[in-house]
């Protein structure tokens, strides 16, 4: 596994990298630990919301994993990046956002916004004011509550932060929906994810390096087949 701050993955890139490594493993006979399928869970709830809030903002959002062995919280990043001209030379600046996940499974048993009560917005959770609480729906929803009554029934939750539903809306095809459900009701998005995971970013690298100010170090990666849920990274290569 590769955590690091530095480093920053195209949606549609660790997408592929999560499906890869999970293949290889079966391939193999082998399974991986548990923190890499933590991880490739976490990250593709989150890669897909990303590609749907490109679409929806025209937005070139980029994805981090989080090391749980040196933070609790959040479990991803997302990254609004541009280039600024600084002195005499132009550096990527950008914004990013904590990003906790949780998901919805079809073993599930209590009502969406119970479970949501009694998960990331109860209130004996502590996050950063500015983090997004991404709920991935991993069952059928087409049939389920809409999702405008699910905002309805979450209207006495204290916490403000912002959260989001994510989940498939077509039963053969890679169709999906995401909306902000707290606390208000918004950003409503449906798409297919192979035609967002098809559109070219202006820097269309699959893994860019972006260093923190103050803190600039180099990191060498391979232009191909780097694969952050197979392999470590470190400053100067790859192990």
């Amino acid at each position: 596994m590769t955590y690091d701050k530095h480093i920053w993955f195209n949606p549609s890139y660790l997408l592929h990298c999560g499906f890869e490594a999970a293949k290889e493993a079966d391939k193999a006979g082998a399974k991986l630990s548990g923190d890499t399928v933590k991880a490739i869970n976490e990250s593709r709830a989150t890669c897909l919301w990303a590609l749907g809030t490109n679409k929806l903002y025209g937005n070139e959002l980029l994805v981090q994993m989080v090391n749980p062995h040196e933070e609790d919280t959040p479990d991803t990043r997302v990254l609004h990046s541009q280039m600024r001209q600084l002195k005499t030379k132009e550096v990527m600046w950008g914004h990013y956002l904590d990003v906790e996940v949780v998901t919805y499974g079809e073993h599930s048993s209590e009502p969406l916004d119970d479970f949501l009560k009694r998960t990331k917005l109860a209130m004996t959770k502590a996050y950063q004011a500015d983090t997004i609480i991404l709920c991935y729906i991993n069952r059928d929803i087409v049939a389920g509550k809409l999702w405008k009554d699910i905002h309805a029934d979450l209207a006495d939750v204290k916490s403000k932060l912002e959260t989001f539903l994510i989940g498939k809306v077509h039963p053969t095809k890679p169709e999906y929906a995401s909306a902000q459900v707290h606390p208000a009701y918004d950003n409503m998005v449906q798409f297919n994810v192979l035609e967002e995971a098809r559109r070219k970013y202006k820097n269309n690298k699959g893994v860019q390096i972006i260093n923190l100010p103050g803190d600039e170090i180099k990191i060498e990666i391979p232009e191909r087949g780097f694969n952050p849920f197979t392999h470590s990274v470190t400053a100067g290569g790859t192990k």
